[in-house]
């Protein structure tokens, strides 16, 4: 009897405590149930939102998460993370006006998804949506602009957001993302990077932002408030870029290299 006494109690002790949530493949799964739950949805997360990304490893959106104003949905402070968004979204209550845009109901405020520890590297973003958040849609990059780097932000949807669309640390890549209506640049990184096969639209400052010694190919860049790929940097190389109707100009930036095979308005250039 005392035998089971102490399995029935060890029993009702292992149900009690929460744990994190698994998929087959071992991946740490994050969800609105999980997110908004006092327990968090793994060790080193806390209750409710920002979810907090503390351990290098793989995570994965198994369902959208719905955040209240304001808000960020996710705060990675490891190196090493890999987040899938499972085809899921991320969104928030801001709207944004004007095309481009030229305001939202809030402005400069909290980034969707960010990684903004100095000296933090090897994190990507992939495969999902970021929609009206009140600051940046993806922010990774630490405020003097130097020290984070090697990111990744690919097959991302960033809409209506009141900041930046995407912005990343020096040696990153974005690649195929659909970048919209942001209020701030569309997409933004620092040296070395790279940006290819993207679609940058109607946000509110320049479409593309290179830093030194980057390269972009194949972006779409079309009617950005300011110029459709801003002068960030020198050493850059453009590669079949198609700039039409950014408001402050298509043309290409000095300090780079062109192959000439660049659109810019109805022209190579």
């Amino acid at each position: 009897m005392r035998m089971l006494a102490i399995r029935l109690t060890l029993t009702a002790l292992s149900v009690s405590l929460p744990s994190p949530a698994f998929a087959s493949d071992g991946v740490l799964e994050i969800n609105q149930v999980c997110a908004t739950s006092a327990a968090g949805c793994f060790a080193g997360d806390s209750a409710s939102y920002p979810v907090t990304i503390s351990q290098p490893g793989s995570y994965r959106l198994t369902g959208n998460l719905s955040l209240p104003s304001n808000t960020t949905a996710i705060n990675i402070l490891a190196n090493g993370v890999t987040l899938d968004l499972g085809g899921f979204s991320i969104s928030g209550p801001n709207v944004c006006t004007g095309l481009p845009v030229n305001d939202c109901t809030t402005n400069f405020g909290s980034p969707g998804i960010q990684a903004i520890q100095p000296g933090q590297y090897g994190v990507t973003v992939r495969n999902g949506s970021i929609v009206g958040m009140g600051g940046a849609g993806v922010h990774m990059l630490d405020d003097t602009g130097q020290t984070i780097y090697a990111m990744v932000a690919e097959d991302l949807v960033v809409v209506g957001n009141g900041g930046g669309g995407i912005s990343l640390g020096g040696l990153s890549r974005v690649a195929r993302c659909q970048v919209h209506r942001n209020l701030q640049s569309g997409i933004s990184h620092q040296v070395q990077s790279f940006a290819a096969d993207n679609d940058i639209y109607a946000n509110g400052g320049n479409g593309l932002n290179l830093g030194n010694g980057s390269q972009a190919m194949r972006n779409r860049i079309r009617f950005n408030h300011v110029r459709g790929i801003g002068i960030g940097g020198s050493g850059f190389l453009l590669r079949e870029n198609s700039m039409n109707s950014n408001q402050g100009g298509d043309g290409l930036p000095s300090g780079g290299l062109s192959t000439n095979d660049n659109i810019c308005g109805s022209a190579l250039c």
